[in-house]
């Protein structure tokens, strides 16, 4: 099976990630059983108490990496692309809560999606020319 290089580019970074995970990082499988129709709101796992879904458990892995490597956003990033979404959204008439109805998200959500993009964003261009 041949994968193109940014899949295999990816592919090894969350193997970095499988074996450079803080050994005091604690992962405790879920016991919730779901049917296929919600699968991608089912926890798969809950890591340091924040429950991982399992539409998103690669981000996941690999945002905790990044965090480990003082690579990710802050909190005062992702505070100031909250601010901007809010704007953004106010030019259309929108308010924050109106979204994460429309979107089907929770705030925590948001805010790892804001992380993830933040914080990926700032590995590539560090390690990509």
């Amino acid at each position: 099976m041949r994968f193109p290089s940014c899949q295999l580019s990816y592919l090894g970074f969350v193997a970095c990630v499988l074996l450079q995970t803080p050994a005091d990082a604690a992962v405790t499988p879920s016991s919730v059983t779901t049917t296929a129709i919600d699968t991608a709101r089912e926890i798969a796992a809950t890591v340091n108490d924040k429950p991982i879904y399992a539409s998103a458990i690669d981000t996941y892995l690999a945002l905790e990496y990044l965090h480990h490597s003082k690579i990710a956003a802050s909190n005062d990033d992702i505070q100031l692309a909250i601010i901007r979404l809010e704007k953004r959204l106010k030019l259309k008439q929108q308010s924050l809560d109106d979204y994460l109805r429309e979107q089907d998200i929770s705030r925590a959500e948001l805010k790892h999606r804001i992380d993830w993009q933040i914080s990926w964003n700032r590995y590539l261009n560090k390690y990509l020319s």
